[in-house]
């Protein structure tokens, strides 16, 4: 049973409570909040730069990770390969048929894989991602400019910190450039870039003219198509061959 003597009155409460000094209350007290003071207008801007420069580092890599992914799964590692075949290449015709089936989905376009692979085909020549200076917008705008080109671009970029809106104002005036130097020289003949085409298949050798021995498993109709064409081709190269000829002996007579 309790002690009447440990009970504490409302009366005694309240005096104790009175009687407890008032620094005594305070302390026990939470202290507010203290925040932080806004940091300077030179520090948020050093952040800015920072997380941007974070953010086209990372979309830079993305895209040199998707075009080696294309070229290493459907050009077997190799960019020579792709360079020949290019936008031919039916692997990559189906692939961007089918991106554009579901382009809002998964947020990928055609154009996308094609710069990712373009992308992917400047860190092979010219390793933009060691340059400190080059983003993944920087290196859309170097994608199928000749060497020299591509080579002015990086070294004024990296000299003058050029962002990637000043960079396109020199970029398009070089493409512009080009394509008058390009206007101004004659057209290849049909037949003479036909015959480079060709010359660059007989180099491949049996990559190119190899599993003959698959004619005999050809249905009749397969074979007979085939021997129409090159019968059609034969028939071509022998006019070529005597125009050559004929052109020739002209200029041993003189």
């Amino acid at each position: 049973m309790a002690n009447p003597k440990n009970r504490e009155t409302p009366s005694t409460s309240v005096a104790t409570r009175r009687s407890t000094p008032t620094a005594l209350r305070e302390a026990s007290a939470p202290e507010p909040e203290v925040l932080p003071a806004p940091v300077s207008d030179q520090e948020i801007e050093a952040v800015h730069d920072e997380l941007r420069r974070m953010h086209h580092a990372a979309t830079l890599e993305l895209a040199i990770a998707m075009g080696r992914l294309i070229i290493d799964r459907f050009f077997g590692g190799s960019l020579d390969s792709w360079r020949q075949r290019g936008e031919q290449d039916a692997s990559l015709r189906r692939l961007t048929a089918r991106l554009s089936g579901d382009a809002e989905q998964s947020g990928l376009s055609p154009l996308t894989v094609y710069r990712a692979v373009g992308i992917y085909d400047l860190e092979d020549r010219f390793r933009i991602s060691s340059r400190k200076c080059i983003t993944a917008s920087h290196a859309r705008l170097l994608i199928g400019l000749p060497q020299t080109e591509v080579e002015h671009l990086i070294r004024h970029t990296e000299k003058n910190t050029w962002t990637a809106e000043r960079m396109e104002e020199d970029a398009k005036d070089r493409r512009k450039k080009l394509q008058k130097a390009r206007k101004g020289r004659p057209a290849l003949p049909a037949f003479l870039k036909t015959v480079h085409h060709f010359d660059t298949l007989l180099d491949k050798g049996e990559t190119a003219f190899g599993d003959l021995d698959a004619i005999a498993s050809l249905s009749c109709e397969d074979a007979a198509r085939l021997h129409a064409t090159t019968v059609r081709m034969q028939v071509r190269c022998e006019e070529m061959s005597r125009l050559l000829a004929e052109r020739m002996s002209k200029q041993d007579a003189s």
